[in-house]
């Protein structure tokens, strides 16, 4: 028989992360509206609200637009 040498297990070292993200959430009453991570190295500022805030009432009347002809489409059949 061999000689065992027991190895005493790894301890992990955890890093932290030097990436700081942040996520802009917009929701109402019911619940998540949109979602949006902050690109690295952007500012959050105004300016940069004012963006958010454009792009999610672009995406409202795409998303209510759908919604109003898909229900046209059911009324006019």
């Amino acid at each position: 028989m061999g000689c065992e040498t027991s190895h005493r297990p790894k301890k992990l070292k955890f890093q932290r992360s030097r990436i700081k993200t942040m996520l802009t959430i917009v929701f109402d009453s019911r619940g998540v509206v949109r979602k949006e991570f902050t690109p690295e190295g952007k500012t959050v500022n105004a300016e940069f609200y004012k963006e958010v805030v454009y792009r999610l009432l672009n995406r409202i009347q795409r998303v209510c637009r759908y919604v109003l002809l898909s229900r046209l489409f059911l009324v006019a059949r």
